[in-house]
């Protein structure tokens, strides 16, 4: 398991690209986890299945109905 906190945030797009391209080669072909605290919800719904929305420490539930829509992915 890998736990990743904004992990391109200050990278070049290109550069962001091939950091997101990696961590997705990790997960397809090592099956690597990772917990990602990250604001750009664009990185999020690129490389994850399953999203768990945090607010003050605590895991939102019926709050994220609007984020499922708009990111047509499982939500735990």
């Amino acid at each position: 398991m890998l736990i990743c906190c904004e992990l391109t945030l200050a990278l070049d797009v290109s550069v962001q690209a091939a950091v997101l391209n990696l961590l997705a080669e990790f997960q397809a072909t090592k099956q690597v986890s990772y917990i990602l605290i990250f604001q750009d919800l664009g990185i999020v719904r690129y490389l994850l299945d399953l999203i768990a929305v945090m607010y003050m420490g605590d895991k939102l539930q019926g709050e994220i109905d609007v984020l499922y829509l708009f990111y047509p992915i499982a939500v735990m």
